[in-house]
Order: structure tokens, then C-alpha cells, then sequence
């Protein structure tokens, strides 16, 4: 797939993901507590150039909630081949990989239809449902090692890419 070299790859947003989804509640807590700031900063720094109606945010409702989203989507598009045509897909990946990430999208998949209020509520990081998420994010950036991008994007600009 042909990118610009400002857009990252899909393998460099997966990659990116799953850094994110496979540290600590601690570390997700900070990342997304900077990733306000951040939000902060870039909507001072663009007020007086930004039109009125556009958002001064990546993100439309919660971060998390979006993230999750995302990691759903591209987890379940994981392939181990290149697709022609307009199809959205991540890869080719090795097929371990592939197996993870399909697996990590149906744990994601089924936090989504759950109780959101529940399971993306301050301090939910922490519960079960989430360490399994980490751990199969964990895997897969494992079994991924050596042949995943380098590049690694902060959260801002992950959010950039896949927000609603």
C-alpha cells in the first residue's frame, strides 16, 4: 500500500495500538492524561486559525472508547495476504499474528457490546476483561517483533488517524 510519508502505514497504527493496549494501567492512565494536554496545547496553539465549526480535538467522545474502536476494526482486518482493489486490511502479517489478532478483536469486540459505562469508567483499566486484552496485545507485539514498523506513533497523532 502506498503511503505519504506523513500518514503511517496500517501496520505502523496497529503497531502503535498495541503498544498502547498491552502497558500497564499506569502507563495507559499517563498516556492518556498527556494525550489531554496534548489536546490542550495543539487546540491553544490553533484557535485563532482553526474555523469555528472544526474540532480542536482528534477524538469526538471518549478517547478510550474510540481507541477500542479502532483496535476492533483493525485487528479483525489482519491478514496474512496483500488485498487489491479498496478493501481495508493490515498486512500481510505473519500468521501467528493474524491468529492473535483476530482473537484480541473478539475480546475487544465483545468490551464494546458490554457494558461501556462499566468497563470504560475510571479505574476500569484495571479490571480483568482489560489485563486479557493487554496480554493478547502483549502476544501479538511478541510475536510480531521483529518484523514490525519501527515507527511508533504518540497517541495524538495515533488518534489523528483513527478517531471517529
Amino acid at each position: 500500500m502506498n503511503q505519504s510519508p506523513e500518514s503511517p502505514s496500517t501496520q505502523e497504527i496497529l503497531a502503535s495500538m498495541l503498544d498502547f493496549f498491552a502497558a500497564s494501567p499506569d502507563e495507559q492512565i499517563r498516556t492518556l492524561e498527556n494525550y489531554y494536554r496534548e489536546c490542550e496545547l495543539h487546540a491553544a496553539a490553533t484557535q485563532a486559525t482553526r474555523p469555528p465549526h472544526f474540532r480542536a480535538t482528534p477524538h469526538l467522545h471518549d478517547p478510550l472508547v474510540e481507541l477500542a474502536e479502532a483496535l476492533d476494526s483493525y485487528t479483525d482486518c489482519c491478514t496474512t495476504e496483500v488485498y487489491s482493489g479498496t478493501s481495508f486490511f493490515v498486512g500481510p502479517l505473519p500468521k501467528d499474528v493474524v491468529l492473535v489478532m483476530h482473537e484480541l478483536s473478539k475480546k475487544v469486540d465483545s468490551i464494546l457490546l458490554s457494558d461501556q459505562k462499566k468497563m470504560f469508567a475510571p479505574g476500569a483499566l484495571r479490571m480483568g476483561e482489560w489485563q486479557e486484552v493487554r496480554q493478547l496485545a502483549s502476544n501479538g507485539l511478541e510475536k510480531w517483533a521483529r518484523q514490525r514498523p519501527l515507527h511508533e506513533l504518540g497517541l495524538y497523532e495515533l488518534m489523528c488517524h483513527v478517531a471517529d
